[in-house]
């Protein structure tokens, strides 16, 4: 299958939307969840009452990014993606429900719904799967690494699979700070470290390339 469809494949199939259910029994296991994350933040002290409000924070933002327009609950993004801004994409894509908690426990929801143009590097559930139970959770609890870990993920300006591949052997600078090499082998791109496995997923605000891969280091 080539890349294009595989893109087409991933992003406009009938999905569950992030934050309305589980991800799936593969991911499930192996990363932290909301109910997990609000359990362990709330249950210490009966004066904790600000994780339970953050915790509903997110959770209403969530909701608030699944019912964005062309993106009612339950429904993913269908037809021209480009109408829809990158976190509705995000929102109504199974594949990266992770990613879209972190980011709206990272605080950079309105960011990448409002900002841009961006082109973000989006790794996969398995892609975080990879990465241990209780290094994900310490990430999550701690907003500003958080942030600093997905605004790596995020080059300003928009990038497309084409533009990358002419960039072969050089760098991109990222939002965060860092600068990620890309390579090209054929048709395989890699960008600091994470191999494009479904790129061009053009959205309003951008352009969204997923991957297998979390980008840990500059």
């Amino acid at each position: 299958m080539s890349p294009k469809k595989l893109a087409l494949s991933l992003f406009l199939p009938l999905v569950l939307v992030a934050g309305a259910c589980s991800d799936g029994e593969d991911s499930a296991d192996d990363v932290p969840t909301d109910e997990e994350t609000t359990t362990e933040d709330s249950a210490p002290d009966e004066g904790d009452g600000a994780a339970s409000e953050d915790s509903g924070t997110e959770a209403a933002e969530a909701e608030t990014v699944a019912m964005s327009p062309g993106n009612a609950m339950g429904t993913p993004p269908t037809g021209d993606t480009a109408e829809l801004n990158i976190a509705e994409i995000a929102a109504g894509t199974a594949d990266v429900s992770t990613l879209t908690r972190l980011v709206i426990k990272g605080g950079l929801l309105p960011t990448v719904r409002d900002g841009g143009p961006f082109t973000v590097f989006a790794p996969t559930n398995e892609a975080f799967a990879e990465i241990p139970h209780d290094v994900l959770r310490d990430l999550s609890a701690n907003q500003p690494e958080l942030a600093d870990v997905l605004t790596l993920h995020v080059l300003a300006g928009e990038y497309t699979a084409e533009d990358l591949a002419s960039l072969d052997g050089s760098t991109v600078d990222t939002v965060q700070g860092g600068k990620l090499a890309v390579s090209v082998e054929g048709d395989v791109i890699t960008v600091g470290g994470a191999t494009v496995i479904a790129p061009d997923v053009f959205a309003s605000n951008g352009v969204v390339h997923l991957v297998d891969t979390v980008i840990t280091q500059p």
